[in-house]
């Protein structure tokens, strides 16, 4: 079985991706999205890998962490996949949580620095935690 990450794609005040991230995206065996919008954002990033959106993987959109869940699991049966997301990771209604219970290799996350998450630890919020805002 391959692993699974999750990584945020947001970029800092330089324009630029942090440099893990953009390396786990290179290393995937496939890169799944949730939209054709982030999909055209990942492509550039990761020449050479396949980059799947929800849709084409038979998901709605707004699919539920559960369906996401079973099909990242799936997925990383044939090699190393990344969740991308277009926000902070954390907050994704259950899906870290999900493969967490699931996956006993664990989930690599490779986070973006936001305000929401410099808010989360001066709180002492838990980040392990699915949360929705």
């Amino acid at each position: 079985m391959g692993s699974i990450a999750i990584v945020g794609l947001e970029r800092d005040a330089s324009g630029a991706l942090d440099a893990r991230s953009e390396e786990r995206l290179r290393a995937a065996d496939v890169v799944v999205v949730p939209t054709d919008a982030i999909a055209s954002a990942v492509t550039g990033l990761t020449p050479g890998v396949p980059v799947v959106t929800f849709a084409s993987l038979g998901l709605p959109g707004r699919a539920g962490a559960a369906e996401v869940v079973e099909v990242l699991i799936s997925l990383a049966d044939d090699g190393d996949v990344v969740l991308a997301s277009a926000g902070y990771p954390f907050v994704r209604d259950g899906v870290i949580a999900g493969l967490l219970a699931r996956t006993a290799a664990g989930v690599d996350v490779f986070p973006v620095v936001s305000p929401l998450q410099v808010l989360m630890l001066a709180l002492d919020i838990d980040t392990t935690a699915d949360l929705e805002i």
